[in-house]
């Protein structure tokens, strides 16, 4: 997936900031998401989501709001929506817009300038500067530590196995973290940083387990409908699921889950066993040489 580039705006060079609105809310509504503040104008808003843990309302070119991704209901509804609604309440009452919903990449480095430290005899305390290679906040991230894992499991692939990785797959209106794949068998992963010790929410307690370290039951339910959706693509392939995670992590599905994995037919892999695991399920590019050779003889 390419990075959303944004088209800016005239005047290029009006300062863009990312800054906490206290009194944004977020619920579901007649199963739209929507978004709620006070004492606020907009100009073409617009939602912006990396992951289901980032997401970003731009109320203008000007100003961005990060959103809270603790409410699972709205967090899902958002990621599965084209547009939400905006609702601004103001001393004259309540204007209610519709905005797009973009899932991206990533957002443009150069979209935001970092503040700058500065005291108040340096000057104006809201200087900025471009970001620099020097911004390691990033690589601490989630989402960073997200997309290494998937990268690195992506460029693991024995070069003797005949499988094919593929990092940018978009089914059932969302994101697959990772699938490998031949000619006619297909592995959908959903992948979680090894080092990251996460929490499975038992069925009915998402509300008890506090975001972004625990994981809703529904992240099974929508590898179930990406492998439906895959099905329909691909009538001859065979579709699997599979979750690659740390130990903890692992062991916490497996002491939650166990009931729902055996259902959906999901299979846990520890990273030590990805590689074990793709040969299971692919054949050895040797064992198709010696085939040709058979042939040939």
């Amino acid at each position: 997936m390419e990075p959303w580039k944004p088209d800016y705006p005239d005047p290029k060079d009006r300062r863009v900031q990312m800054v906490e609105a206290g009194d944004l809310q977020t619920y579901v509504s007649d199963m739209r998401p929507v978004v709620s503040l006070s004492g606020k104008k907009a100009d073409q808003p617009a939602c912006f989501w990396t992951d289901r843990e980032h997401i970003y309302l731009r109320l203008d070119w000007a100003l961005w709001h990060p959103v809270d991704a603790s409410n699972l209901q709205f967090t899902a509804a958002l990621c599965g929506a084209y547009y939400c609604r905006i609702l601004l309440a103001t001393d004259n009452g309540v204007k209610e817009m519709v905005a797009p919903v973009f899932h991206v990449a990533e957002l443009p480095p150069e979209l935001f300038a970092r503040r700058e430290k500065t005291s108040a005899a340096d000057g104006d305390p809201d200087t900025v500067r471009p970001p620099d290679d020097s911004d390691t906040d990033s690589e601490e991230s989630p989402f960073f530590r997200k997309r290494k894992a998937i990268f690195a499991l992506s460029q693991s692939i024995p070069d003797d196995v005949d499988a094919m990785s593929f990092q940018h797959v978009n089914l059932d209106g969302l994101p697959v973290d990772l699938v490998v794949s031949s000619d006619d068998k297909a592995v959908i992963f959903a992948v979680f940083p090894e080092n990251d010790d996460l929490v499975a929410c038992p069925p009915g307690a998402e509300t008890e387990f506090p975001m972004p370290s625990a994981i809703p039951v529904k992240r099974l339910d929508q590898l179930v409908r990406q492998r439906e959706t895959l099905a329909k693509l691909e009538p001859n392939a065979q579709s699997l699921l599979a979750i690659i995670a740390g130990e903890a992590t692992l062991e916490s599905m497996r002491t939650f889950w166990a009931a729902e994995l055996a259902e959906r037919e999901i299979e846990l892999v520890e990273y030590p066993g990805y590689e074990d695991f793709l040969r299971r399920h692919f054949p050895s590019l040797d064992d198709d040489d010696g085939e040709d050779g058979d042939d040939e003889e």
